[in-house]
């Protein structure tokens, strides 16, 4: 996991340079200049939806909870649906540590 963010957080890091840097003789052709930045906003947008893709996919999980023998369950959650306890079941005990 780690690969895949610091890959799309490089690319996302260069779109927003290239958005940013000067470009030599970009002043001589303001047209080219505008297609280029719309090329690179476009590029910027893209990479947003793939990160919002990409943060979907991951599977997301209710609150865990101890069942009546003892055993935690954390439950995948579908469809985003909301969390709804589990009759007979407890929420898990904390502890807390001193540091």
């Amino acid at each position: 996991m780690t690969g895949t963010y610091g890959g799309l957080t490089a690319a996302a890091l260069v779109a927003i340079s290239l958005v940013m840097a000067p470009r030599v003789g970009a002043a001589d052709e303001p047209d080219q200049r505008e297609r280029a930045e719309e090329f690179a906003r476009q590029g910027v947008e893209r990479l947003m939806q793939a990160l919002d893709l990409l943060m979907e996919s991951i599977p997301q999980y209710e609150m865990p909870f101890v069942d009546e023998n003892g055993d935690i369950i954390i439950r995948r959650r579908r469809d985003g649906g909301s969390e709804e306890p589990v009759p007979g079941t407890r929420a898990p005990e904390v502890e807390s540590t001193d540091t």
